[in-house]
């Protein structure tokens, strides 16, 4: 299980904070494939592997290296992120194995920055606990 902080949710990588989550959505879908025959009169679907990702708006906390570099490490190389877990202090969690898509980080004129990020899962099953 993800360590939590004070607020309501923390993203971990392998058990490393990275940021406090502000907010997290997960979207599961399964894209159509389309198997239409030249000879057929409507078009005929079958559905792919189903994938997941989830969008991250994180505070961003400067005293957080670690973690930051962990993230945009993963951006630059490419690289799989192993446990990635959003986790709540109610218990509730989402986890598995993922890609990092994207990271945009603002800065408010008081000082408060956000990174927003979107994970793609990979390769594993995504776990969530309820």
């Amino acid at each position: 299980m993800a360590v939590t902080t004070a607020g309501n949710a923390a993203f971990n990588i392998d058990g490393t904070p990275v940021g406090q989550v502000a907010t997290a959505t997960l979207t599961v879908s399964r894209q159509p494939i389309e198997v239409t025959a030249i000879s057929d009169t409507y078009r005929k679907h079958e559905y792919g592997i189903v994938e997941g990702t989830v969008n991250l708006e994180l505070f961003w906390d400067s005293e957080d290296v670690a973690g930051h570099e962990t993230l945009i490490d993963a951006l630059r190389n490419g690289t799989l992120l192993t446990a990635a877990e959003v986790a709540w202090q109610s218990g509730k969690s989402i986890a598995g194995d993922a890609y990092v898509q994207d990271v945009a980080i603002t800065v408010a004129p008081n000082g408060v920055a956000q990174a927003t990020c979107t994970l793609i899962f990979s390769g594993s099953a995504i776990t969530i606990t309820q």
